[in-house]
């Protein structure tokens, strides 16, 4: 039986993704209810990701996006190395979102405004984070549905990585705590970690450059073939590369 649920509501703001994306397959007279991804459970490839621990990687370039909101740099499967499907690697999805038919409105102004890439070439950012990340989520496989669509697979994961990246809005939290963007302050990192704490309940891990905070990940396993649940890092580095402090400089105007 496939579910397939696209909210067609208009942008209100540019930061929102009003829509609630659920293009997966998923077999319920197969498909085990409420097991999270990476259980000992065996599970159908088609029902939850075979990688099935996942990265939001969301960043903080000065060169693109709104002057208030982090970026996508993509969601990757934990244990992928760089592609599971041959088959499907394409090199234009730009066209191939463009022209997928079921998309919500405002979805490729989601995807310009929101994944951008900071050399200007977009299809080539996403064409490469989907050949290396999204072939490897199993259960966006074609083969998992009886009558798939062309692109559904690869809508699906660009539209859930941006749903996921409205509901757990890193500035919004960071902000919540007095931590803006400022020109030459420094910022502790501990209380990055526990703003991000405070407001999703999990820690994140960071990386920086050049001593300024870069990128901020969430895990996530999945349950119910497209319920993102997120998790704690597996490992204790949190801090990455980060020093005791961080600069948090401002977007370019």
């Amino acid at each position: 039986m496939i579910a397939v649920s696209v909210a067609l509501t208009m942008l209100s703001v540019i930061s929102a993704v009003p829509w609630s994306v659920s293009t997966l397959s998923r077999r319920q007279d197969t498909c085990p209810l409420n097991v999270l991804s990476c259980s000992p459970r065996e599970v159908d490839r088609c029902c939850l990701p075979e990688h099935g621990l996942l990265l939001l990687v969301q960043q903080w370039d000065i060169t693109v996006g709104p002057r208030n909101k982090f970026t996508m740099h993509g969601i990757w499967p934990d244990t992928c190395l760089g592609g599971c499907d041959d088959n499907r690697i394409f090199f234009d999805i730009e066209r191939r979102l463009k022209e997928y038919p079921n998309k919500a409105d405002g979805f490729m102004q989601q995807m310009e405004t929101f994944w951008p890439s900071n050399n200007g070439d977009n299809n080539c950012f996403w064409s490469h984070e989907w050949n290396r990340h999204g072939t490897c989520v199993s259960n966006l496989d074609p083969s998992c549905k009886s009558d798939p669509v062309e692109g559904e697979d690869i809508y699906a994961f660009f539209s859930k990585a941006l749903e996921l990246r409205s509901k757990y809005d890193l500035y919004q939290a960071l902000a919540a705590k007095g931590i803006f963007p400022n020109q030459g302050a420094m910022v502790n990192i501990t209380r990055i970690l526990n703003a991000i704490q405070a407001a999703f309940n999990v820690t994140p891990s960071l990386r920086c450059k050049n001593g300024a905070l870069n990128e901020i990940t969430l895990y996530f396993k999945v349950k119910n073939g497209d319920q993102y649940v997120p998790v704690q890092p597996p490992r204790s580095d949190w801090r990455g590369n980060c020093g005791e402090t961080v600069s948090f400089p401002p977007k370019n105007e």
